[in-house]
């Protein structure tokens, strides 16, 4: 049976990214928005997710991470914060401060944090990961983005590493092509029918999304490609005509595909 293994990113908005005069304080309140409008559409379809937060967004925005919490879905970590990059943090200072963060998220929202996925999917060696107590890792996207990483030689399928069971990113068979932040280029039509690709060769699919796409956006853009990638308009209807055309499939969380 082909499984639907819905996945977000729960941060601010990029703001310091895009380099636009948005503050802080609404930065988060950009994402927490969108988190609020991503549960309601995930409770309007019965559908259950995996939210990656990170410990920053969970100590300012409470309120909807015990939502998502009580809601049924499950909640893995995203760092620290949004801005950390875990290739070059040096490796015991990572194991020292997600081992706390871990347990201090699962403290906190009385939930187990047992996966985790890296800020720009950047992240520690498996074994640390290990070591800080998670069972998964879900930061490898076996694709090429330029500027970041190039993974087109890492396995598309779910395999163990040093510990650790890794869980990547969908991407479109034989090409490689990306799925869950291209069709903000390429439309819904692309999103759905790359989804049908990829469960040719797959059983599940795994996407991402960031629910900051999901609210107006808080300062004008300039650029359509900047307009298009982090304006915000109609992406939450991309999510919805995903959730219409997977009625059909399962749904859940990773933790529980993995058991």
């Amino acid at each position: 049976m082909r499984t639907l293994l819905l996945t977000f990113d729960v941060e601010e908005y990029p703001a310091k990214e895009l380099r636009v005069p948005v503050s802080e304080d609404n930065a988060f309140l950009q994402g927490d928005m969108g988190l609020s409008a991503t549960l309601d559409l995930l409770e309007r379809y019965g559908v259950r997710a995996t939210f990656f937060v990170t410990m920053e967004f969970a100590s300012r925005m409470p309120k909807n991470v015990n939502r998502l919490v009580g809601d049924g879905h499950e909640l893995a970590m995203h760092g620290l914060r949004h801005g950390d990059d875990y290739h070059s943090i040096p490796d015991e200072t990572a194991r020292m401060g997600l081992t706390t963060g871990r347990k201090e998220m699962e403290r906190r929202f009385h939930s187990a944090v047992v996966g985790f996925r890296g800020p720009r999917m950047s992240r520690p060696p498996y074994h640390v990961l290990q070591q800080c107590g998670f069972m998964y890792d879900s930061s490898l996207h076996p694709t090429l983005v330029p500027g970041r990483y190039n993974n087109l030689g890492s396995p598309r399928g779910i395999h163990r590493r040093d510990g650790i069971w890794v869980v990547p990113v969908s991407v479109v068979p034989g090409v490689r092509w990306p799925i869950s932040w291209s069709w903000k280029m390429l439309g819904r039509s692309y999103l759905l029918a790359a989804s049908q690709l990829t469960l040719m060769k797959s059983d599940y699919l795994l996407v991402y999304f960031h629910p900051w796409e999901f609210a107006p956006p808080p300062a004008e853009l300039s650029g359509f490609f900047r307009r298009r990638m982090f304006g915000g308009t109609g992406h939450i209807r991309a999510l919805e005509s995903l959730l219409k055309w997977s009625r059909d499939m399962m749904n859940g969380t990773i933790v529980e595909y993995l058991q």
